[in-house]
């Protein structure tokens, strides 16, 4: 016998879940769906699937785009190269979280060789340079710009702050 449903057993324990959120204020308040009578915080086990099916198909057809073009490229270190293949992804505006891009970019860095940590994670990006008087890199800036569109797409930040 067969099932439609899918096989959430296949999501590696290492890809992120949502999970759903609380709102500040003087009482804890946590961001919840009522799905078919029943109260959920996160994704379904299907919404679950979904994006993973969808990032693990992202991450195939990057690596296949990165191996195509790591040829001419190939004056770059592979940390530089991804870095630059991140901040072409990040302008397109796919609808990723944070977390679900930071995935799909370490599998296609250990595709393509290296290690999860050869890609920059948005969570992890350094900003006590910004001091005053201090000068950013260029790829220190690009790495900045490229973290603030996605928030900005995502509505992590809005313009009027």
């Amino acid at each position: 016998m067969t099932s439609d449903k899918p096989v959430i057993e296949l999501v590696p324990a290492d890809f992120p879940r949502s999970s759903g959120g609380s709102v500040s204020g003087a009482q804890s308040k946590l961001i919840v769906r009522k799905i078919d009578g029943r109260f959920v915080g996160g994704m379904t086990d299907e919404e679950l699937w979904v994006r993973y099916d969808a990032c693990r198909d992202l991450a195939m057809k990057l690596t296949e785009h990165a191996q195509r073009k790591r040829g001419q490229y190939a004056k770059l270190s592979q940390r530089e190269f991804l870095r630059r293949l991140r901040a072409g992804v990040v302008k397109r505006g796919w609808d990723l979280a944070v977390e679900e891009f930071d995935w799909v970019m370490q599998r296609v860095a250990v595709a393509m060789g290296g290690e999860p940590g050869d890609v920059q994670s948005w969570a992890a990006l350094d900003v006590s340079p910004l001091t005053p008087g201090t000068c950013l890199t260029e790829a220190q800036v690009e790495t900045l710009v490229d973290c603030v569109r996605a928030k900005l797409l995502q509505g992590m930040l809005s313009t009027s702050d």
